[in-house]
């Protein structure tokens, strides 16, 4: 039971902060709109993240239910949870290679380059660990 609660907690939380993230997001697209459409657009905007977040929860409740083996021991949920943590170790590796490269190419002395890297890739790692959490 507490697991539970505990899980419906950390499910609200990310769910807050991805919602404060859509209303980001459409106030900007909805800022570049004329002036009679931004109320609508606003509305419209809203309603689809809401109906697309809701049927997204919908689905990751009905794929962590198959739990039975399929491939070599691993049930469907496995193979998603592997899948996704493959594709954030990608995502990282690559963030970390193109802030490298790019603080390479502007910073002009050694120690200013190495002490960007490592607050990139650093606030990299944070970002991973907050989509993880």
């Amino acid at each position: 039971m507490a697991g539970s609660i505990a899980l419906l907690a950390l499910l609200i939380g990310l769910e807050r902060v991805l919602g404060v993230d859509n209303i980001l997001v459409i106030t900007i697209f909805v800022g570049r709109l004329p002036e009679s459409k931004r109320n609508m657009a606003r509305i419209i905007g809203l309603a689809g993240a809401l109906i697309a977040r809701i049927g997204a929860l919908a689905l990751l409740i009905a794929l962590s239910g198959l739990t039975k083996p399929v491939v070599a021991k691993f049930s469907i949920r496995d193979l998603l949870l592997l899948g996704g943590g493959l594709f954030l170790l990608y995502k990282a590796v690559k963030e970390i290679h193109e802030t490298d490269r790019r603080v390479h190419s502007q910073a002009t002395h050694p120690k200013d380059t190495r002490r960007v890297c490592w607050l990139e890739n650093l606030e990299t790692i944070f970002r991973i660990l907050a989509q993880i959490v």
